[in-house]
């Protein structure tokens, strides 16, 4: 999912991991495909030999490395930056105890490609490729990396109870309210069986909160992401979001929340109005398809309008940079 709008470039929580650019890989392998995980998450870290800061925290990640080896954690640093450098990297990796894969981006497509704001920078991505926590070494708690952890065990299905195992692929293939209700019911017929005196095959009642609570993680990651359009006016894109998650949580509690936001958005007049105007903006550009002579001049003429009804609009800009690559495929102009 990536929505284009300025409020999510510096974040790519929830959305696929860039898949790594280096020259070469001074120590280790080069990790798998992100459609290769096979049930492993990865702990990936960008840093910079070269910075004090990436060399004080180096520790941190050798610490969290070593007690995370028998958790399906695959730990992939990636050398960006000044410290780009194969021979720097190397002697890095031998001062600091750098002994898993560690590549280096001496063109920063990497560095780029993940929009980090400072370094060094972790990225915890889910086993089907999703970022799902980004930030500094030293904001990542034990409890958040034992729950993303925890939460990892969804995708390796030996792991979990044989009546939750539906609930769980239904889980990992997106379908957020079908996992919701199958897990319910999994919980459900364990007590039954309980109540009748009869085995119940494995942690029911625990996997089906891990499930719970692997929802919810990809709900507030959603709803966080959606109240920064709506205070960015990015309203449309909030509004599409919103629903999106009211529909993939139905019947859950976060179905309610998502209501709840898109109420607080129809009652502001600014987000309205935003709405309307990036709603227009969509119809005009679609309307150039298939691109002919009378659809672009019919586009243009159509922008021009838009302009002077919606000024000022969040999306003015992108209005007006649409309007230049029309004119640009007209004759003459």
């Amino acid at each position: 999912m990536l929505l284009a709008a300025p409020a999510l470039a510096d974040s790519i929580l929830d959305r696929e991991a860039p898949v790594p650019a280096t020259s070469m890989w001074v120590v280790g392998e080069p990790p798998p495909a992100w459609s290769a995980l096979k049930g492993e998450c990865v702990l990936l870290e960008l840093t910079d030999p070269d910075e004090l800061v990436c060399q004080g925290l180096a520790s941190r990640t050798v610490e969290v490395v070593r007690r995370t080896r028998d958790r399906h954690l695959l730990p992939v640093s990636v050398a960006v930056g000044g410290g780009a450098d194969d021979e720097k990297a190397r002697e890095f990796a031998k001062r600091f105890g750098v002994t898993w894969s560690l590549g280096v981006d001496r063109k920063g497509e990497t560095f780029f490609a993940f929009g980090a704001p400072s370094l060094p920078r972790w990225y915890l991505v889910a086993p089907d490729g999703r970022v799902m926590w980004e930030g500094s070494p030293g904001a990542l708690d034990d409890a958040t990396l034992s729950g993303f952890l925890d939460r990892a065990r969804l995708w390796r299905p030996a792991e979990i109870a044989k009546t939750v195992r539906p609930a769980a692929d239904l889980f990992v293939k997106g379908k957020f309210a079908a996992a919701a209700k199958k897990a319910s019911e999994a919980v459900a017929e364990a007590a039954k069986r309980r109540k009748a005196g009869l085995p119940v095959e494995g942690e029911v009642e625990k996997d089906a909160a891990l499930l719970s609570d692997g929802l919810a993680s990809v709900a507030r990651i959603r709803l966080a992401i959606a109240d920064r359009l709506a205070k960015d006016r990015w309203s449309l894109e909030a509004k599409d979001m919103l629903e999106g998650i009211a529909a993939g949580f139905a019947g859950t509690e976060w179905e309610g929340k998502a209501k709840a936001a898109l109420e607080a958005l129809a009652a502001d007049e600014r987000a309205v109005w935003e709405i309307l105007a990036a709603t227009r903006l969509r119809e005009i550009l679609a309307s150039v398809k298939p691109a002919s002579r009378r659809t672009v001049e019919k586009a243009v003429d159509d922008l021009g309008t838009f302009l002077s009804q919606f000024e000022n609009s969040r999306v003015e800009e992108r209005a007006r940079a649409a309007l230049e690559r029309l004119r640009a495929l007209l004759p003459g102009k």
